[in-house]
């Protein structure tokens, strides 16, 4: 498809050349660095789409939050009884804030920079952000902070940081048991893949370890992060070289094994789901001028199981029945919930959360919790789906 587009394209430009004036075209946008998704695990098939309604409680806990916050993040260990743990970004500080029920308790983290996301490991919590290194020889760096839960609230440890020598494209962040899994492009440099775990001790920093991949991409190449999945210590990583319009890009799988191109993928737009099941990789991709298609692949890149479409309204292949993915969109002020199923579609209308500046959630028994940001206040409730 790609290499039809490109041919008539060039045909188009020569007669163009000849013919008159070329057609103004539109301004291509680079898309920004996406919100770190947390992938559920597979539910059981719950109800049809059709009678999938969240609602959202009222606000059950509040806390005010000084310095001007300007980004926030919530993640919950599982089980039933789990702790909770939301940050909140300021300029010059990071706001560490342990949830029970519905008592907050806050504590400062001084430490300036960009928030990434906040993942669940082990008995605590993994934090990434962005911001100055410690060390004087490099610009930026990845901080990777393991936050403990205590009586007193959260108390980080010492950080992780792995110099940035450019500017992030795109990210993934997936939590697998105690370990942490984080995926990232750059605009100049090749994409990463590391795995981060619970320190060894109580004062330590988190383990770290890079994986191997994406040896053959050059610095300059554009690459967009499209989907990433963990199991244990089995991970496959979906990742696009080249410009998407270009006729010498492709789609690659990286796994703990190795790389492939993966010719089937050439023309996919987005992953909407992926997840290991057994010893193959099944997932929802979204294709052009098509529905979503489920398919499996091989850890050798191989179809395992050919691309068909998901029908709108229908149920989609396990191990995404019944799954349900809420993001938050829009704009400061107008921010609301989509609610989605495992293909993609949309399911009920969007939920508003008002006055609120940006938002996070994650999953909890029954539905998610929000966290979003109303001035200086953060605010929680529960989305009961």
């Amino acid at each position: 498809m790609k290499r039809a587009l490109f041919w008539i394209g060039l045909v188009v430009a020569l007669c163009a050349l000849g013919c008159g004036p070329p057609p103004v075209e539109e301004a291509v946008h680079t898309p920004p660095v996406e919100e770190a998704v947390r992938t559920p695990p597979a539910e059981e098939a719950g109800a049809a789409d059709d009678d999938v309604v969240c609602t959202l409680d009222s606000v059950h806990a509040s806390l005010e939050i000084g310095g001007g916050p300007t980004a926030v993040a919530v993640a919950r260990r599982v089980g039933p009884d789990a702790p909770t743990a939301v940050v909140v970004a300021s300029p010059d500080a990071l706001t560490l804030v342990r949830v029970d029920g519905d008592a907050l308790t806050g504590s400062a983290l001084p430490l300036s920079g960009r928030l990434l996301g906040l993942a669940p490991s082990g008995e605590g919590f993994l934090l990434l952000t962005v911001g100055p290194c410690a060390a004087p020889d490099s610009a930026r760096c990845l901080r990777a902070h393991y936050l403990r839960v205590t009586d007193a609230g959260l108390v980080a440890g010492a950080a992780v940081e792995l110099p940035q020598s450019s500017e992030l494209r795109s990210l993934r962040v997936v939590p697998e048991g105690e370990l942490v899994y984080l995926a990232r492009s750059y605009r100049t440099a090749r994409p990463t893949l590391d795995r981060f775990g619970p320190p060894r001790a109580v004062v330590d920093a988190p383990t770290h370890e890079r994986m191997r991949m994406a040896e053959a991409v050059g610095d300059d190449e554009p690459v967009e992060i499209l989907a990433l999945a963990a199991d244990g210590a089995a991970w496959a990583l979906m990742y696009r070289h080249g410009a998407t319009e270009d006729p010498r890009s492709g789609v690659v799988l990286a796994t703990q094994l190795d790389e492939h191109h993966v010719e089937i993928l050439e023309d996919m737009l987005v992953v909407e789901s992926v997840a290991w099941v057994g010893n193959s990789i099944a997932m929802v991709a979204a294709f052009e001028f098509a529905r979503p298609a489920y398919l499996r692949l091989g850890p050798d890149g191989e179809v395992r199981v050919p691309p068909r479409e998901v029908p709108f309204g229908l149920e989609v292949p396990e191990p995404f029945g019944g799954r349900l993915v809420v993001r938050p969109d829009g704009v400061p002020g107008h921010v609301v919930l989509e609610v989605r199923n495992g293909a993609g579609d949309r399911r009920g209308e969007p939920i508003p959360l008002a006055n609120a500046r940006i938002a996070d959630l994650t999953r909890e028994p029954g539905g998610f919790l929000v966290a979003w940001l109303e001035g200086g206040v953060l605010r929680l409730s529960h989305l009961r789906c």
